[in-house]
């Protein structure tokens, strides 16, 4: 799981523009305009295997972590499973979170 102060460098993401959500993702993964995904454990499994797969041939890093409630609060959207960052400094950060919690 994403600690909390993972959820306040996403909100933080989609202020800067930094924040893609949906089909664009997808998109986004293909041009390795992302530099890190993340999915929430509700996600359902054919979701979570394509983006995975994706992520996996592509060179990105995934991590299926995030809660659907925080994240909602935290980007004050309704109805986000699966996101990506496309700062790479505000990935690492994220990334350095995930492998030490």
């Amino acid at each position: 799981m994403l600690p909390q102060q993972g959820y306040s460098y996403l909100g933080l993401a989609k202020r800067g523009g930094n924040l893609i959500t949906g089909v664009r993702l997808l998109t986004a993964i293909q041009q390795k305009t992302v530099y890190l995904v993340l999915t929430s454990v509700d996600v359902g499994p054919t979701q979570a295997k394509k983006y995975e797969q994706r992520c996996f041939y592509y060179h990105i890093s995934y991590f299926r972590c995030l809660d659907f409630n925080l994240t909602q609060q935290a980007l004050g959207m309704n109805n986000v499973k699966t996101i990506g960052i496309k700062d790479q400094h505000l990935a690492q950060r994220l990334l350095t979170l995930l492998n030490n919690s």
